[in-house]
Formats: C-alpha cells, sequence, structure tokens
C-alpha cells in the first residue's frame, strides 16, 4: 500500500450525483470542489474505510482548473487557431502582467534581468500585446525563466 504524505486542503463541496448497485458493488458518482493538491484517490479510499466498506476510484472527470473550465474548451480534433484562448489571454488569467518596451524586450532575449516588477512571483512580459516571458524578481530584478521571443522578428 502506498502511503500518501498528509497535506492540508480546502473541500468547498462534495455533492452525490447518482448512486448505481452493480454486480460488483454499489458506485457512487460525486462532485467535488477542492482546492489545488487534493488528491481524490484518497477522499474515495477514506470514504470507502469510513463507512466500513473500502473504497477506490473508477474514473477521474476534471470539469476545472482554475481559472479554465472544462466548458471553455474544444475537442482537440475541432480545436483551430481561431477557436483556442490566445496566449496572451491565457497569460493575463494566470500571471501578474507587466508591459515592457522595446528595450526591456532586447534584454529578455539575452536572457538579462530587468528591473524589478511591482509584482511578487512569476509573472508574464507581454510588448505590443504579445508574450515575450515568464519572469520572476531575484535579487538581480525580474529574471526571465522562459523566453518566447522570435528573435527573426526582432525589428520593431
Amino acid at each position: 500500500m502506498v502511503e500518501l504524505p498528509s497535506r492540508i486542503v480546502t473541500i468547498d463541496e462534495i455533492s452525490i450525483q447518482k448512486i448505481e448497485r452493480t454486480d460488483n458493488g454499489i458506485d457512487i458518482t460525486i462532485d467535488v470542489r477542492c482546492s489545488a493538491g487534493t488528491y481524490i484517490r484518497a477522499i474515495a479510499r477514506d470514504l470507502g474505510e469510513a463507512l466500513g466498506v473500502g473504497g477506490h476510484l473508477i474514473s477521474l472527470h476534471r470539469t476545472e482548473v482554475t481559472p479554465f473550465h472544462v466548458m471553455d474548451s474544444v475537442p482537440l480534433e475541432s480545436a483551430t487557431p481561431e477557436n483556442l484562448i490566445p496566449l496572451l489571454a491565457v497569460a493575463q488569467r494566470i500571471f501578474p502582467v507587466r508591459t515592457i518596451d522595446f528595450a526591456e524586450r532586447n534584454e529578455l532575449t539575452f536572457g538579462r534581468a530587468l528591473s524589478p516588477s511591482e509584482f511578487p512571483g512569476i509573472g508574464v512580459a507581454v510588448f505590443d500585446h504579445t508574450v515575450c516571458a515568464l519572469i520572476e524578481n531575484k535579487p538581480a530584478g525580474a529574471q526571465p525563466i522562459a523566453v518566447f521571443i522570435n528573435k527573426d522578428r526582432m525589428e520593431n
């Protein structure tokens, strides 16, 4: 048996969607709204243990990873550039944004740090409505973590 390390998580809601008797036991479909890091398989195990019947996960269907919901998705075979969320819109949902100028964009292409950002943690550097890099404040300034600039298109 694998021992899972304990961690503090938040369960906002657990609701029973369906209970179905089968030849092998009882299948219960639940909807869980919880914090990141919640091990759903552990919920099934713990519920089964509390009921004295054992429990395990048959399937897992993730419907939301904040800030994205399955309702915003399209089937992979239907994905086109027109129906995908643009990179800038995705970055703006996840990270704080730092608008940079042309000179700062050039510094990032060489992996150089910028002056410190006004926000803590990881952010996104944007020039002319284009994601240029993921940056993070370090002692030397806002250091690029990943740079997405196409050096073939360096003209202003």
